[in-house]
């Protein structure tokens, strides 16, 4: 299984992930000397000290590494309705067409009020779908995330993701709504969430059969 995964990889021409790349000899069963010392797969959670809190304020920049592009908010269910108002009011026959100066204020004060909904609309996502569980698990992510960065010799984006996980520890002192790692995924999820599952089940149906139902039919 794990060689198949390795040949499509090749095939779609993906870089290969990190993970992969650090627990391969595991993973493929080569053999270990008893001399080495064993990889730790998640760094200890840390106190979200003052210096620490500033780093976490630029957390949404995680999303500029490949590693976290495909992070999306889970279960995807919960906020399936605010995906749903997003979209349900996006102007797709009156996007950015050319015409007077009058059309592109309008344009502009439009776009700028779509901006202005989503924040709205990620904020009150945040207070129903963020709780202590979700945040510890993603904790826990970020953390195993962070030994790989460490096993990889990434010092500075280790001490980005930990403070990262610092925050969303349950006991952080940071509110949710104020956490930009989160403020970004949920953005994501809600921009981008419906176009990625279409282009992962297109790439994925050139190797097989389709992996998801595009058109589920409405109870």
């Amino acid at each position: 299984m794990i060689a198949e995964a390795y040949a499509i990889t090749k095939r779609s021409r993906h870089k290969l992930p990190l993970a992969y790349t650090v627990w391969r000899p595991f993973i493929e069963g080569d053999e270990l000397s008893t001399k080495k010392t064993l990889i730790s797969t998640q760094l200890e959670p840390v106190e979200l000290t003052p210096e620490l809190l500033k780093l976490a304020l630029h957390g949404d920049e995680l999303y500029h590494m490949q590693e976290f592009m495909s992070w999306m908010f889970e279960p995807p269910a919960r906020i399936q309705s605010y995906i749903d108002r997003y979209w349900s009011k996006r102007d797709f026959f009156n996007m950015g067409s050319p015409g007077s100066h009058s059309r592109s204020r309008k344009a502009s004060q439009k776009k700028q009020s779509t901006e202005e909904n989503l924040e709205t609309l990620i904020t009150e996502a945040i207070h129903e779908v963020i709780d202590d569980t979700w945040r510890s698990v993603y904790e826990a992510r970020l953390l195993r995330q962070a030994a790989l960065f460490q096993f990889a010799g990434r010092s500075k984006d280790v001490q980005l993701v930990q403070a990262t996980a610092a925050a969303l520890h349950p006991n952080s002192s940071l509110p949710a709504e104020q956490q930009p790692f989160i403020r970004a995924m949920i953005r994501i999820t809600i921009e981008q969430g419906p176009l990625r599952a279409l282009a992962e089940a297109l790439e994925v149906a050139r190797f097989g059969s389709m992996p998801i139902n595009l058109f589920p039919d409405k109870e």
